[in-house]
């Protein structure tokens, strides 16, 4: 063990020197936890790759002085509660900006008993949440000062809390339940909305703050990518492009400021553009369309779905492109946008255990789940023959790819 201690420290201390060197020479500001620091964006390239070195490289050093006892205690208890509490009761937002406040005063204004309120903001202190920088007070850290600011981050951690972390609890129960199912209304949400029969769909329509949440967050999830500027759009011309599934339309905005004589229609389920905005002298409209259903808009020069097929089982996902199949011609591009898995080990554990995250809530929300290049190309010669893939681009500032698909009769 001492061996591997003396060889981790080392690659630390090397990457940690070529990160502080390429941070310097950008003007770039070191990582903090405090309130006025910046919120992390991806740094991209070289320095993204040393990035997650360090954090593959600490969370081992982490995990091995830890044992595995120390493991198990960490994995089974993060601060789940802590953030459903933050949310629930407004906290970050009763914290001031600048200066702090105390647990006491903190205890009137949120009507939770100060010795209780202070044990369970002092386990999200040790998780980054807020900062104690004096006995008794609490000022922000800059996570909390995200989630008192950030729709984003709110809308974000609280899908997280309501929508994936009680299904995850119920994996083992719908294994034991429904072995080998494939459909959406025989799943891990299933038994943790204590419901016989429905969907995650369904849910949302009958929910509709749960769906605008739903939809904000993953226009969210779009902020750093950049899909127009890494996928030639401009060999349409002023063709139609239709993303189906679009939500409101975060991807397609981007994608019209760069190339404004393409015609972009978003569609999605009812509840879902209701919520969407058209937005003055930009060429994206919204149409309500449901993708199981023959696609209306025909002889479009592309059809494209981002982070769609990954919640469809492959039976289900093979249904969706087939309904595309009436209104293609010959060359029509169909564009692919979600994770292309790379086999396991070939990546940084971080990146990987970031994609087996979403895989397995793909799992326990639809019976669905990430897919590697082989599953991905077996899906589409399940769809139809005719469906070739072209070509897997990568896009930067995303752990996304977009497979490019030709129609070819």
């Amino acid at each position: 063990m001492a061996n591997r201690l003396t060889t981790l420290a080392s690659s630390i201390n090397d990457r940690v020197g070529k990160l502080s060197a390429y941070l310097s020479q950008n003007n770039l500001p070191c990582p903090s936890f405090d309130a006025e620091a910046a919120s992390h964006a991806p740094l991209g390239g070289e320095a993204e790759a040393i990035a997650l070195e360090l954090q593959d490289l600490g969370l081992e050093l982490h995990d091995l002085l830890r044992g595995p006892i120390g493991l198990v205690l960490n994995h089974h208890l993060p601060p789940i509660p802590i953030y459903d509490m933050i949310l629930r009761f407004g906290i970050a937002s009763k914290v001031p900006l600048e200066g702090d406040i105390s647990f006491a005063d903190l205890s009137k204004s949120t009507g939770i008993d100060q010795d209780v309120l202070t044990r369970l903001l002092h386990y999200g202190i040790l998780h980054r949440i807020f900062q104690e920088k004096r006995p008794g007070y609490i000022s922000h850290s800059v996570l909390s000062k995200l989630m008192r600011d950030d729709q984003g981050m709110q809308n974000l951690v609280g899908m997280i809390q309501e929508d994936i972390v009680q299904p995850w609890r119920f994996i083992a129960d719908a294994l034991q339940k429904w072995p080998g199912a494939e459909d959406m209304d025989q799943v891990a949400l299933l038994l943790a909305e204590k419901r016989t029969s429905t969907t995650f769909w369904n849910i949302l329509a009958e929910r509709p703050e749960r769906a605008e949440r739903f939809a904000k967050t993953m226009s969210a999830f779009s902020v750093d990518e950049d899909i127009g500027a890494d996928y030639p759009f401009e060999q349409l011309g002023a063709g139609t492009l239709v993303e189906s599934g679009g939500s409101t339309g975060g991807v397609a905005f981007k994608i019209a400021e760069r190339h404004k004589d393409l015609k972009i229609i978003v569609q999605d389920l009812d509840e879902i553009v209701k919520t969407a905005k058209e937005r003055e002298g930009c060429n994206v409209s919204f149409m309500t369309h449901d993708f199981f259903k023959e696609q209306p808009v025909k002889g479009a020069d592309a059809y494209m779905m981002r982070w769609v097929l990954h919640d469809w089982s492959d039976t289900h996902a093979a249904r969706i492109l087939q309904a595309l199949v009436p209104v293609l011609k010959a060359g029509t591009k169909i564009l692919i946008v979600d994770a292309v898995v790379p086999p396991f080990g070939a990546v940084p554990e971080t990146s990987q255990r970031h994609l087996l995250k979403f895989d397995i809530s793909m799992f326990a929300l639809f019976n669905a789940g990430e897919r590697t290049l082989d599953q991905w190309k077996a899906l589409f010669a399940r769809a139809d023959e005719r469906f070739q893939l072209q070509r897997v681009w990568p896009l930067r500032n995303s752990q996304l790819s977009l497979l490019e698909l030709v129609w070819s009769p």
